[in-house]
């Protein structure tokens, strides 16, 4: 929901952060899921080790 948002505003805005043609060329998107991706597993690894070494 707010990446929707966040993309909404950038769309409209005079100065995006973000400029869009940015986000539609294939190795920027995928190196963005690949790094959301690894941040996921790595935070749920901090996670389960914090529970294991209980």
């Amino acid at each position: 929901m707010a990446a929707v948002v966040y993309l909404i505003a950038q769309a409209r805005g005079r100065h995006p952060m973000t400029p869009l043609p940015l986000l539609r060329m294939r190795t920027m998107s995928l190196s963005a899921v690949i790094g959301f991706a690894l941040n996921v597993g790595f935070y749920g690894m901090i996670f389960l080790i914090g529970l294991f070494l209980q």
